[in-house]
């Protein structure tokens, strides 16, 4: 955890220097990797970098259904209820994945928080399972097309999001 705590503060440094560049282009997010590899410690500074910046964090929510239990198993939550317990909703959040999100349980409190689901076409990579890119229009959550590693194509992710 302490390692942890440094990088936060190194990427909270790097957002102070670089937030609002550019004529207000760029807007740096702290960035936890998700919910099954961070504490509350580590979470709360997160959380206060978010504050800070105002850009809002992107993280890897609910991305496996064992990132959610994992989760629950830890916390005694799932991942999304986790991170509104700890404040975590209260900024902008930009959600990847969420292929372990709990539809009935979660979608009202994405939905009410305005957390925006990152829907990452090729991110389960070739032959990877879909993303729940259906369930997030259904529940009315906002949802966008982004990347994610196995293919930084944006065209070809629109395409895909489209199929």
């Amino acid at each position: 955890m302490p390692d942890t705590l440094k990088e936060i503060q190194a990427n909270l440094e790097f957002g102070r220097r670089n937030n609002r560049a550019e004529d207000g282009r760029i807007l740096p997010q702290l960035g936890p990797h998700a919910t099954d590899t961070q504490t509350p410690e580590t979470m709360l500074a997160y959380l206060a970098g978010a504050k800070e910046l105002r850009n809002g964090i992107h993280i890897h929510l609910a991305q496996s259904t064992r990132e959610t239990a994992t989760v629950k198993k830890l916390w005694g939550a799932s991942p999304v209820e986790w991170m509104r317990q700890l404040g975590l909703l209260d900024v902008p959040v930009f959600g990847a994945h969420m292929n372990g999100v709990d539809w009935k349980d979660d979608a009202a409190i994405l939905k009410s928080h305005g957390v925006v689901y990152s829907h990452c076409p090729s991110g389960g990579g070739a032959g990877g399972g879909t993303q729940p890119f259906p369930e997030a229009l259904g529940a009315g959550v906002a949802t966008n097309v982004g990347i994610d590693t196995h293919s930084n194509d944006m065209i070809e992710n629109i395409k895909l999001a489209v199929i």
